[in-house]
């Protein structure tokens, strides 16, 4: 479908699905619109914004993007994935993404964000991720983390959990944190429910980042582990307005 309004607002919308003979199923739809804000819509007559497609009093003139898709199989297996994004001619951004599976009494989940504020006086982006699972007989498991970081290059901080739930009820979980000053000294600290426990400092890049305090855990691998999300989260840092008014 495509719509339009004399105030400059678009839409482009599309549903399709299809099955076979083999009993595989699927449907996705998926819809783009341009919304002018008020400042590009002053100029046109009040009769036209009276005319009504979705009516666009919206403050400010952005892109919004988002798609919705679903299959199972004949085994009953499923997947199902949702995403959207809006960006503002201002700067701001919004991007987020929802995937989940299933088969037989195994399913996963998994959810990642970003959000980017207008450029200005404390601005900044924050991201996201929530992964868990379970398998059907009573074992649960996730990992998640959250970054806040400013471009003018004052303090960042990162905090994350990775937790587990057994059949019989037992919980484990180890929540971990970093703090980053405007003078690159970095902050790394953390606990667990089976006695782990750490807080240390490192020096400014340039000096070997050495560690101030003493610790009585290595956090390596929860370091590790936070490169590999940061490096999966699935947005490209590069991409802004310009490019989404080009596509």
């Amino acid at each position: 479908w495509e719509k339009a309004d004399a105030r400059g607002y678009k839409e482009l919308g599309a549903e399709l699905s299809g099955f076979n003979e083999e009993g595989d199923t699927w449907w996705e739809t998926w819809r783009e619109v341009y919304r002018p804000g008020r400042s590009s819509s002053r100029s046109v007559s009040s009769a036209s914004s009276s005319s009504g497609a979705a009516g666009d009093d919206d403050e400010s003139e952005r892109i919004e993007r988002s798609a919705d898709k679903w299959a199972r199989d004949a085994t009953g297996k499923e997947w199902h994935e949702k995403w959207w994004e809006k960006f503002e001619a201002s700067g701001a951004s919004e991007r987020s993404v929802e995937k989940s599976g299933r088969q037989g009494i195994q399913a996963w989940w998994e959810k990642w964000g970003e959000q980017t504020d207008e450029a200005g006086p404390g601005a900044e982006t924050i991201k996201w991720t929530d992964k868990w699972a379970e398998n059907g007989a009573g074992t649960r498991w996730g990992d998640k983390w959250e970054e806040r970081f400013s471009s003018e290059g004052a303090v960042s901080k990162k905090v994350g959990e990775t937790w587990r739930v057994g059949a019989g009820g037992e919980r484990w979980s180890r929540t971990w944190g970093e703090t980053i000053g405007k003078d690159g000294e970095v902050r790394k600290y953390g606990q667990s429910t089976s006695g782990e426990r750490w807080d240390t400092v490192e020096a400014p890049a340039g000096s070997n980042r050495e560690r101030t305090n003493g610790a009585n855990f290595d956090a390596n691998d929860d370091d590790d582990r936070q490169n590999e999300n940061e490096n999966g989260d699935g947005f490209g840092d590069a991409y802004g307005w310009e490019d989404a008014l080009a596509d």
